[in-house]
């Protein structure tokens, strides 16, 4: 319901020069809530947790956690790479500063 009221304000900006700038701000002031906290400690009683094996977990809240944990994988991304990268065959996640290891 708060980020319902909040974008419902921007609904007569739809269309108009300023709707990107005022979308932009609506999010930059939007609140990062905690996921563990504001979802799955609400959900405790309906939670289930099963063993898994074979497979690891990487918190992707960054880009450059998404571009380590691609290159790990070895699963191409070629948004994350440089023309110049890719025309020399090199991988985004070994030549892209942004991608960078843990």
């Amino acid at each position: 319901p708060a980020l319902h009221g909040r974008f419902v304000q921007l609904a007569p900006l739809v269309g108009t020069t300023v709707e990107t700038r005022a979308l932009r701000r609506a999010y930059a002031a939007l609140p990062s809530p905690d996921f563990s906290r504001a979802m799955l400690e609400q959900c405790v009683p309906i939670l289930a947790v099963t063993p898994l094996t074979g497979v690891s977990w990487c918190d992707l809240g960054s880009p450059q956690r998404l571009a380590t944990a691609l290159g790990r994988a070895r699963i191409p991304a070629p948004w994350l790479a440089t023309p110049s990268d890719s025309q020399r065959g090199v991988g985004a996640d070994e030549s892209n500063p942004r991608a960078s290891r843990q």
